[in-house]
């Protein structure tokens, strides 16, 4: 597994409004409360089921895209990449990035469970989102907390 850089596109909501996307895995959003300063959205990098985790990202790290392992592009993400897209920059610019990292929290999740494949099917998302589910269900019972 090697990580890497892929070639990416920064838009604010007003630009990708304005364009068709034509390759979703190379997308991100201007940070929408810090556009000069914070770290864009990245949520192309979720058609890739290896990449770099959020936890392992730093101020060092705020211009470069997150690192993915090309050979783990998952076509089959890049229809709810497009939706996901559409429902994010419906969101007040309060909630943009709040919502992502909760996204990314449960992608992240299946990603590392063997749920990679959750959007081949219906049945397979409902499998990942069970799983998902009773680990949080087990890690409060256990830990009695989430964070």
């Amino acid at each position: 597994m090697t990580l890497s850089v892929r070639k990416t596109r920064v838009l604010s909501v007003d630009e990708y409004l304005k364009i068709d996307v034509m390759d979703f895995s190379q997308l991100r959003f201007i940070h929408p409360l810090k556009p000069t300063t914070g770290r864009p959205i990245d949520i192309g990098s979720l058609v890739f089921s290896i990449r770099q985790r959020s936890k392992d990202i730093n101020q060092i790290h705020v211009e470069q895209p997150t690192l993915v392992d090309t050979s783990s592009f998952r076509k089959e993400r890049l229809f709810f990449i497009s939706n996901l897209s559409c429902e994010l920059i419906n969101k007040r610019a309060a909630s943009q990035h709040n919502f992502f990292q909760t996204v990314l929290r449960v992608i992240d999740w299946f990603d590392n469970n063997n749920y990679e494949n959750f959007c081949n099917s219906p049945e397979k998302l409902h499998e990942a989102y069970f799983a998902y589910t009773n680990s949080l269900v087990d890690r409060l019972l256990i830990e009695g907390h989430l964070d």
